[in-house]
């Protein structure tokens, strides 16, 4: 492969060079190709299991349909009394494109960078914040701390 496509695997994260070429050798080359592989179709490759597989696939419809797709209910009780932040980077150029955090008094607040602004609302019934970009997120951060 030459060039790497604007939907290549290699865009998501979690793939180790061993995976990839697996994939690669198996004619999947896009992230289209891969979301709409079963977690157990996965499975079958070197380097994606019980855990990483679901997360590959997550991360694939995320990026196939321009969303942040929902993989699991937050613990509430354990962020009780205190403040909790997480960052999530892209793994090439380490730019954050995910907020999450906490405050003391309970309240969850999420922000993700998308090709849109506004609200998405998850099945779980929670609200992210959709921004621009980057630094978007730095600057809704501080505004709700």
């Amino acid at each position: 492969m030459t060039g790497l496509r604007n939907d290549d695997i290699s865009l998501l994260g979690g793939l180790r060079t061993a995976t990839r070429a697996a994939l690669y050798r198996q004619g999947i080359y896009t992230v289209h190709q891969l979301a709409v592989l079963s977690v157990e179709e996965l499975q079958r490759f070197n380097g994606l299991g019980k855990i990483t597989a679901p997360q590959v696939k997550a991360h694939a419809q995320a990026f196939v349909e321009q969303r942040p797709v929902w993989c699991n209910a937050l613990l509430a009780s354990c962020f009780q009394g205190g403040f909790m932040f997480d960052l999530e980077t892209d793994g090439f150029t380490h730019v954050p494109w995910c907020f999450g955090w906490t405050g003391e008094d309970g309240s969850t607040h999420t922000a993700v960078v998308a090709s849109r602004t506004g609200y998405e609302t998850l099945v779980d019934g929670s609200e992210i914040v959709l921004v621009p970009g980057s630094d978007a997120l730095w600057e809704l951060f501080n505004q709700w701390c």
